[in-house]
């Protein structure tokens, strides 16, 4: 008896010296994924109305000419998008974004400007972290796997109006998401100052959509009904946008995928195709399955619903046919859905085998603006559809378009070299020395985020006023 008891004595204290061991081992080879996105201050750059000034700082190495002819590029557009009011250096800028306190531009540097664009307010840099959002935060996020949007960690950024302008872009409490025991996180959406995001299992199970603010965290959590896969799997597969009043839900679906019978089904919300769910509760306001997308989806083959942008009255979706096993890929519906009840307003056809595929969307009432690239053929095509007849695609510019800003009747477009003027019946072309990156409108103009041609980091945003 005393010879088992001392056996039981040594595994006991055995086991517990190897879980210690475990445990610092963990804490100092893995560490915390916050540790990476947290914000540093940096220095801010030059920002004000001189717009040579500023360019020749933000793009040091650009000769006069070069320089001469940005600045004239700039004053060619203020004559049709309104008078420039604030130009600012935005170092690693890759995109826009409108916050409480002004507006941001978004890169592994987060430079935070005035209304005008005249004057930086703050600027951070995030490490590896990936800033996303709007309104009175921001989030600096970990993406672990950009293919299927799975975040280790999360941080948000102050940016509410009302905050010490000395503590706007502080880091607020930071979450690990890749913990032992907790679910897997997978980013969906960021906007308002609110984060969307997929929480399941690392097994598939127990899907949940949770919407979280940087204050109270999680706001509500809506449990889902999915297909069975692995959670990667299911977070490729789901997309999802943030609107006004809903979150609307894209899902994979197959014609061939077994009849789901969850007993907890009045409990769960089963997403076939799309779910709109109520932004402030994440109640149910509407579904589509297949059925409804009977003249959409081609009937045979499984296709990926991905949600584009929702605008206060149309949602526009892509429907994206799984490839054949020959490799080949049937053609991208785009589909614009009434957010208020999910009304299928038109649908429009991009074959890949004879035209572009889907690139930036943006809305504007009952209009969406579609953009188009074609990277072979270096051309992009930027279509308006109305909710009424969705007539789409009646220009075509040389040069890639990568994003879209509805500025007035008409919707300002830049891409590498070029931008775009275009009305519902017709469109001006500029051709830039500046490279252009991101569009952005707002209560006070239309934002530009331009950068250097070589490809640098170097990059301005410039405001101009309606």
């Amino acid at each position: 008896m005393a010879a088992d008891r001392r056996t039981l004595i040594i595994a006991g204290v055995a086991m517990v010296a190897l879980i210690l061991v475990g445990v610092v081992t963990s804490a100092v080879f893995t560490g915390s994924a916050c540790d990476a996105i947290a914000p540093s201050p940096v220095d801010a750059g030059s920002a004000g109305t001189d717009v040579p000034g500023v360019l020749a700082d933000a793009f040091p190495d650009a000769s006069d000419t070069e320089l001469e002819a940005m600045a004239d590029d700039l004053t060619t557009l203020a004559d049709d998008l309104g008078p420039i009011t604030g130009i600012a250096q935005t170092p690693a800028a890759t995109d826009l974004a409108v916050t409480d306190a002004g507006l941001a531009a978004l890169g592994s540097q987060v430079t935070l400007l005035d209304d005008t664009g005249s004057q930086v307010r703050a600027a951070v840099e995030l490490d590896e972290g990936v800033p996303v959002g709007s309104g009175d935060a921001l989030y600096s996020l970990m993406i672990e796997n950009p293919i299927t949007g799975q975040v280790d960690a999360l941080q948000p950024l102050d940016t509410a109006v009302t905050s010490d302008p000395d503590a706007l872009l502080e880091g607020q409490t930071c979450q690990d998401t890749a913990t032992v025991g907790t679910p897997l996180a997978f980013h969906l959406d960021a906007g308002g100052g609110e984060l969307l995001l997929l929480r399941i299992d690392e097994d598939g199970s127990d899907p949940d959509i949770q919407l979280r603010d940087p204050v109270a965290g999680q706001v509500w959590a809506t449990r889902l009904q999915l297909d069975t896969a692995p959670a990667g799997v299911l977070g490729e597969r789901l997309t999802g946008g943030l609107g006004e009043d809903v979150v609307v839900l894209g899902a994979w679906t197959d014609p061939d995928a077994p009849e789901r019978d969850d007993p907890r089904m009045d409990e769960i919300v089963d997403v076939e195709a799309v779910t709109a769910l109520a932004r402030d509760s994440g109640e149910p306001r509407w579904q589509l399955d297949r059925d409804d997308l009977r003249d959409v989806l081609a009937a045979d083959v499984p296709t990926a619903i991905e949600v584009r942008t929702v605008g206060d009255e149309i949602a526009v979706l892509a429907a994206v046919p799984e490839a054949s096993e020959q490799g080949s890929v049937g053609p991208t519906e785009v589909i614009g859905v009434a957010v208020d009840d999910g009304e299928v307003l038109w649908h429009h056809t991009l074959d890949p085998e004879t035209g572009p595929t889907l690139g930036d969307v943006v809305t504007d009432g009952e209009r969406a603006w579609v953009g188009a690239v074609d990277d072979a053929a270096g051309m992009s095509a930027i279509g308006s559809l109305d909710r009424d007849d969705g007539e789409a695609f009646p220009v075509t510019t040389d040069g890639g378009v990568t994003s879209l800003a509805p500025h007035g009747d008409v919707v300002v477009a830049v891409g590498p070299g070029t931008v775009v003027l275009l009305e519902p019946d017709g469109s001006h072309v500029a051709s830039m020395v500046l490279d252009g990156r991101a569009a952005l409108h707002h209560d006070q103009g239309v934002t530009l985020l331009f950068g250097a041609s070589d490809g640098e980091d170097d990059a301005v945003a410039v405001t101009f006023a309606d």
